[in-house]
């Protein structure tokens, strides 16, 4: 273990029964806490990615409880699903956002949704965000004062950030001003600060998380910036919890999908505390998702090795803010 990475104390963990032997890889796990403590996670599982028969599950565990097993929503026959996000709007329904593929690769995806007016409600027939191919999306959405929606989104084509804007509970969406750096920046977790601005964080292909500011409710985006937090064109994902604090998970390498941490920011996402170690290793453990449940404990879902999806557990206030933070 490196000795400038701590572990998590009084970390827990568990597999999600996340593959079966018809379906023995998966990847791209969103989590979702429910008011009355329920979790629920989606994850895309099929022979290997991109391959025609990888489709979205979806699991629940209610507190204090296991995982239940999954039931496949999304399964188009012959097209490869990827990359479901699941939200809670205000009015307590239920979003699934997720992309299928038309073609062969990434860049033939649409951006498509099923949605339940209440967790455990029957699923909608899918709807469409957006014709446009290429289009994609990973992070969790936000809701902004005067039920403003930011689903943050991407453009495989392009390799450039932007969000998917609604101002009327969902019937529709606008793509914001886009976020671009030579190198390409994609898959955009967005932290709102309490000075009213949206920080959004990005996956590269440089070697390092990038970062951008919007001052007009995710409108418009000022130029990106790099920071000294370390990303191997993977995803990464972030939360305000309720303390206020950020907190960030991310792969701790700048080519190697391990270690996976976690860090505390106390300032907006300026700097950042030191990383606390979830898991090391040789292997892939990448794409996280991390929510705060309402107990304040903080959960992560990531991929581990492409054979399953593990669940971490821990109280926040167990990783330190101010000690050898780093500035971004």
């Amino acid at each position: 273990m490196s000795a400038t990475l701590r572990p998590v104390p009084g970390m827990r963990a568990e597999d999600l029964p996340a593959t079966s032997a018809k379906r023995p890889s998966c990847h791209a796990a969103t989590a979702l806490a429910l008011p009355d403590g329920t979790l629920l996670a989606s994850w895309y599982a099929g022979t290997e990615e991109k391959h025609p028969d990888v489709a979205v599950l979806l699991a629940a565990r209610a507190p204090g409880g296991v995982w239940d097993a999954p039931e496949t929503v999304v399964d188009t026959p012959g097209r490869s699903e990827g990359n479901p996000v699941l939200g809670l709007d205000p009015s307590g329904r239920l979003w699934l956002f997720f992309v299928t593929m038309d073609g062969d690769g990434w860049k033939t995806c649409r951006i498509r949704y099923r949605r339940a007016e209440a967790p455990g409600a029957p699923w909608s027939a899918d709807g469409a965000i957006t014709d446009f191919p290429g289009w994609m999306i990973r992070c969790k959405p936000v809701v902004l004062p005067g039920d403003r929606w930011l689903l943050p989104a991407y453009d495989e084509r392009t390799w450039e950030g932007f969000m998917l804007l609604s101002t009327d509970a969902g019937e529709h969406f606008a793509a914001s001003g886009r976020i671009s750096a030579p190198r390409g920046l994609i898959q955009p977790t967005l932290l709102p600060r309490d000075d009213g601005r949206i920080l959004a964080l990005l996956r590269s292909r440089d070697g390092w998380i990038w970062r951008s500011l919007s001052a007009d409710g995710g409108q418009t985006w000022a130029p990106p910036q790099p920071t000294v937090l370390p990303n191997p064109n993977s995803g990464i994902d972030a939360v305000r919890l309720g303390s206020g604090a950020f907190l960030l998970v991310y792969n701790d390498s700048n080519r190697l999908r391990s270690p996976l941490v976690a860090a505390l920011s106390d300032d907006g996402g300026d700097t950042w505390g030191p990383p606390h170690i979830l898991v090391e290793g040789p292997g892939e453990y990448s794409y996280p998702a991390v929510v705060e449940g309402h107990d304040g404990e903080v959960h992560v879902l990531y991929t581990h090795e492409r054979r399953t999806i593990r669940h971490l557990a821990f109280r926040p206030e167990a990783l330190a803010i101010h000690a050898a933070g780093r500035t971004c």
